[in-house]
Parts: C-alpha cells; structure tokens; sequence
C-alpha cells in the first residue's frame, strides 16, 4: 500500500502568514501470505503519525526507562510469539523506521517471529 504525505506550516509575522518549507514524504506497504500459515510484511518509510500519541508521564529520579504499550499494528501483530515478563523485546525503540521486513510462521508444532529494520 503506498502513501503520499505533504505539509505546509506557517505562522504569523506582522500581521502576515509566514510558511516555511514544503514537507513530502513517502513511502510503501505490504503483506504476502507465502502459505496457509506464513506471512511476510514489509514497510518502507512507513507512516506512523496516525498512532495515538501516549499519555504524558512526569517521573522524577528514576532509574529505568518508562515503559509505554505498543500500539502499532506493524509491531503488534504476532507480537504475542515474542511477548516475555522479562520485557526483553522493545518494539518501541524503533522510533524512526526506514526499512522493516518480518516474517511470522504459525505452525502446529512451531511458531516463528523474524523482524528485521532499520531504523
């Protein structure tokens, strides 16, 4: 699925609109169902900014990284096959992605998760 964005922002001097730089990106898609129980996805500068944006958390002296829910459907999706008490995968850090691909296999005897991006 392609995506064109583009955007325009000004502001007010002197009683007149001052517009900055026009803003364009754009970037592509995509899931092939390989079987019955195996899926590629890919993105390439994909479009995050319609994700609802978290709550604002205050913390003072902490010690360990705030931890927020995931809420990208591109991560979210066989997100349970890697899902952990420990925490030892964080989707979330990938902020800026630029390239992804990611293989989920459900079998009846295995389940294989494969995430690859850069970010």
């Amino acid at each position: 699925m392609p995506y064109v964005y583009g955007g325009l922002s000004g502001e007010r001097e002197d009683n007149a609109l001052k517009f900055g730089k026009f803003i364009k990106t754009e970037g592509l898609s995509g899931l092939v169902d390989l079987n019955n129980v195996t899926s590629l996805e890919y993105a390439i500068n994909p479009n995050f900014s319609q994700v609802k944006a978290d709550a604002s958390s205050i913390v003072d002296n902490n010690t360990f990284a705030i931890d927020f829910p995931e809420r990208r459907t591109y991560f979210n999706e066989g997100n349970d096959v890697i899902s952990s008490n420990l925490g030892t995968v964080y989707t979330r850090s990938i902020n800026q992605l630029l390239l992804s691909a990611k293989l989920i296999s459900q079998g009846e005897h295995d389940r294989i998760y494969w995430l690859a991006a850069y970010d």
